[in-house]
């Protein structure tokens, strides 16, 4: 795997430990993940099974009540390392939350414990042959662009615009 798509996923595990520690504090805070996962859920287009299938398992794991969603964020499976790519947490109306998603924090984070973790043998492994594009990947520009789109500040949009340009 990629330097990149390890960060990205680290990224990511990170900012859902965060948020599950904060719904201990804001339980509001699954309402609006709630909320933005039904406005998603109208917007259809390409990939659109895919989708789908990931509303259904964000609705479920979002109906489970805060503890459930505080067990379900932070665990390092597959199902959720694929779930985070596409959490409706990144798109939640939230000051705290927008500056982690939009602010370079979480990616020096995740850098940081990528160079320090168990994970820098596997990101200094070469790679037989070059990665296909990972939904991480794609997940960056999909929240920028829905972000910028949902959000009326100009300035945030613009901002999003920029770290969109960063990371892709």
């Amino acid at each position: 795997m990629a330097t990149i798509e390890l960060i990205c996923e680290r990224r990511m595990l990170i900012l859902h430990r965060f948020l599950a520690r904060r719904l201990r504090k804001d339980p509001m805070l699954a309402e609006r993940a709630r909320a933005a996962l039904g406005y998603v859920s109208g917007l259809g287009g390409a990939g659109e099974d895919l989708w789908n299938v990931v509303f259904d398992e964000w609705d479920s794991i979002l109906r489970g009540g805060v503890a459930h969603i505080r067990e379900m964020l932070p665990l390092r499976t597959p199902e959720m390392d694929r779930l985070r790519t596409w959490s409706p947490f990144m798109i939640v109306d939230d000051p705290i939350t927008r500056e982690l998603v939009e602010g370079p924090r979480l990616w020096q984070l995740a850098r940081r414990g990528l160079r320090r973790g168990p994970l820098r043998e596997a990101a200094a492994a070469p790679a037989a042959e070059a990665p296909p594009a990972k939904l991480s990947e794609v997940h960056n520009h999909y929240h920028f662009h829905f972000a910028a789109e949902a959000s009326a500040d100009p300035a945030a949009k613009e901002r999003l615009a920029e770290a969109a340009g960063r990371t892709r």
